[in-house]
């Protein structure tokens, strides 16, 4: 089988996307100290969006938060954060979930441990329809972050936040019952890969939503495919790839390692579909 022209194109995204995984946690932990641990008697100016900016937990409550008036004016500072990752979803999918949420990073370099200390084993805990039903607990939990903020104008859960509870563990104000729930995504990860993502992020199910509507998408050429399924067994999400034309799951996150994966020359692609709409 001849080797495909578009393995360098394919391995430069990943090295891109791997660079601001890695940019967005450094920019977590400067928005952390900044917030935190004022220099010289100095704080962040009131434009410098606090953590509520890049929590899923917090981004949903802002959002209800901004629709009914109780959002207090110290997180309207992230509204235009909130904003970007709404429209990049509604263009490019959610991107914001596999290229630069902290929390989602964390949890896919412990599952990169995971799958060197299971192998095959890695990611096959839950499969089918029961990890499909299972992420439907995402919508559960928006609907209760959503009717909690309008009733009672904040998240009663946000003591169990993991994403609160990895951006304050450096300062030490995070919630004991959230470390405990980032410890367990934290091991679940080791097993499974993404499971806050998986099954229960908020955030990441309001973008699914918006996401299925986005032009940038997975594309299947049907008519190249070789049917191996390799794209469908690296799909974090376990994702049927081989099977769609347009992959529409709001669980995608476009990560492309189905792309990657694919030994066949212009089967797969990341793209628009349009006309000049090829890979960025």
């Amino acid at each position: 089988m001849r080797p495909r022209r578009a393995n360098t194109r394919h391995h430069r995204r990943l090295v891109v996307r791997t660079a601001l995984q890695i940019v967005a946690a450094l920019f977590v932990l400067s928005m952390v100290l900044a917030r935190s641990a004022p220099i010289g008697g100095v704080s962040a100016p009131s434009w410098w969006p606090n953590l509520q900016g890049i929590c899923p937990i917090a981004m949903s409550q802002t959002a209800a938060g901004l629709l009914t008036g109780t959002a207090p004016p110290a997180d309207r500072s992230d509204l235009w954060m909130l904003i970007g990752a709404l429209l990049a979803a509604g263009i490019a999918g959610s991107l914001f979930c596999g290229w630069l949420c902290p929390l989602g990073s964390v949890q896919e370099w412990v599952g990169r441990l995971g799958r060197r200390i299971f192998g095959r084993r890695y990611n096959r805990l839950v499969l089918g329809k029961v990890d499909r039903a299972l992420s439907f607990l995402r919508y559960a939990v928006l609907a209760l972050l959503v009717v909690q903020t309008v009733r009672f104008g904040e998240a009663l859960g946000a003591t169990l936040n993991p994403a609160r509870a990895l951006m304050h563990v450096w300062t030490g104000g995070a919630f004991v019952a959230g470390l405990a729930v980032l410890v367990a995504v934290l091991v679940g990860s080791l097993l499974v890969e993404r499971p806050w993502c998986r099954w229960l992020c908020p955030f990441g199910a309001l973008q699914g939503v918006i996401a299925r509507l986005s032009p940038w998408t997975i594309r299947r050429n049907a008519s190249a495919c070789i049917s191996c399924g390799k794209c469908a067994r690296v799909c974090p999400f376990s994702i049927p790839v081989d099977q769609a034309s347009l992959v529409r799951d709001g669980r995608c996150n476009r990560c492309t390692h189905c792309v990657a994966a694919c030994p066949v020359d212009d089967v797969l692609d990341f793209t628009s579909g349009l006309p000049g709409g090829g890979p960025p």
